[in-house]
């Protein structure tokens, strides 16, 4: 028995998910608890790490990202109203953008500009399709060119249903309310490129649904605020069709 379990506890050295499994198996039956005794010496540094690391307390940053992750998950569709302003301050230029988003899980996205022009934006994330009335032209290309050219100026609103591989790609540090009736704020920079970006989501301090979304890149910032939601209510998978009406100058950047 010993010396099975020195083999599971020095294999679980480079896997914390068999160390957490050799803790376990080291516990006496029907206790509950680890024996230090039934642990070798030189490895039970290693076994008492694990053991605080699965007792210890989540962090606050841990419980926002859980809280988020919970009513992502259970969002099957999403309609909302958006401002959005993007500020160049260099230039000294704003720009300022209204208009409808509406999410059908898991990937059916649909935006319509009402000002300052009409557009039509409709896409299931692997193409993408831009539709201008006033100038009967359709664009077409792919989901991540088009994000890609956007500097994801809606990053952190179009993440429904993938905010847990947004987190991994982050830094992420959640802010508690500054006081009653305040929002968390929630932080996210590139693990990778240090600088590149900072998003700032601002969430419900109840439901922790994020209202508003700030990306700052380099001079650029752009702000994302959401209004009128309407969560679970069901859409109709129509609405995310979309067919260029005839005559309509089709470009198709698709490779």
């Amino acid at each position: 028995m010993r010396a099975f379990l020195i083999a599971a506890i020095a294999a679980c050295l480079s896997c914390p998910s068999a160390l957490e499994a050799a803790v376990k198996k080291a516990a006496p039956a029907g206790s509950g608890r680890l024996s230090p005794q039934s642990v070798p010496e030189a490895l039970r540094p290693a076994v008492k790490a694990e053991v605080e690391k699965s007792t210890a307390t989540p962090s606050y940053t841990d419980q926002v990202l859980a809280k988020l992750m919970e009513w992502d998950s259970a969002l099957t569709s999403l309609k909302a109203g958006f401002t959005q302003t993007v500020l160049f301050s260099e230039a000294g230029l704003e720009q300022k953008v209204e208009g409808t988003l509406s999410y059908l899980k898991p990937d059916r996205l649909r935006i319509e500009h009402r000002t300052p022009t009409h557009q039509i934006i409709v896409t299931d994330k692997k193409d993408i399709w831009i539709y201008k009335p006033a100038d009967s032209q359709a664009v077409k290309t792919r989901w991540e060119d088009w994000k890609n050219l956007q500097n994801s100026g809606f990053s952190g609103i179009m993440d429904f249903g993938n905010y847990a591989e947004l987190a991994s790609r982050n830094k992420v540090t959640a802010v508690p309310p500054a006081g009653p009736g305040g929002m968390v704020k929630l932080i996210l920079t590139p693990v990778d490129r240090s600088g590149l970006y900072t998003l700032t989501l601002m969430l419900s301090a109840t439901d922790y649904f994020p209202a508003r979304a700030d990306l700052v890149v380099e001079s650029a910032k752009i702000s994302t605020v959401l209004d009128e939601t309407e969560r679970n209510a069901g859409l109709d998978e129509k609405l995310f069709d979309f067919t260029p009406p005839k005559g309509t100058e089709i470009i198709n950047f698709k490779k």
